[in-house]
């Protein structure tokens, strides 16, 4: 799960924040985090591009509630000053 994390993060990290180096492992240095509640569901969360991948379970033998996003959401820049 790590390395898949890691290489998403790499490749939005290339499009979205070009600026930022590269990440080894994105969960050491904390751009990723992973929840892992189980039933109760998961989420892959990006810290720098500030999106979040949500899942309705992490243990369902049912891979749509597995694989398939429940929702995603992408917080938008700050523009204050």
């Amino acid at each position: 799960m790590k390395n898949i994390v890691n290489e998403l993060f790499e490749a939005i990290r290339e499009v979205y924040v070009p600026t930022l180096p590269p990440d080894r492992d994105c969960t050491v240095t904390g751009h990723c985090v992973i929840v892992d509640e189980g039933a109760a569901g998961g989420a892959i969360s990006f810290t720098t591009p500030n999106l979040s991948i949500h899942f309705t379970s992490t243990v369902a033998t049912n891979t749509a509630e597995t694989s398939v996003p429940a929702y995603v959401v992408l917080g938008l820049p700050s523009t204050a000053p």
